[in-house]
């Protein structure tokens, strides 16, 4: 399994980010607010584990629409190396697809 430290640039990446950034992506994985070993957890992560299909998938992509903003999203998308172009809808797409 690879987890988001083993990608080169994500790593770098959530090293140097604003903590900010971080508590939002924290957020999203595991819908709880960050403590200190938040960054390190976040490298530990080695995605979800449901398909697209899944009941999770659309409860987890409803938390994010519902809990962040276009900016939040694309500071995420920034961390995470993906195109931050789009609506919340299409963004929460791209988070969500990166993090399967």
């Amino acid at each position: 399994m690879t987890s988001l430290k083993d990608i080169e640039w994500v790593e770098k990446n959530i090293k140097t980010v604003p903590y900010k950034t971080i508590k939002i992506l924290y957020k999203i994985i595991f819908e709880d607010d960050s403590d200190r070993r938040g960054r390190k957890k976040i490298r530990e992560f080695t995605g979800f584990k449901y398909d697209k299909n899944a009941d999770e998938y659309k409860n987890k992509s409803a938390f994010v629409k519902q809990s962040f903003s276009v900016a939040e999203l694309v500071a995420v998308c920034n961390l995470l190396h993906l195109d931050y172009e789009g609506s919340l809808e299409e963004l929460t797409e791209k988070i969500m697809g990166a993090l399967i």
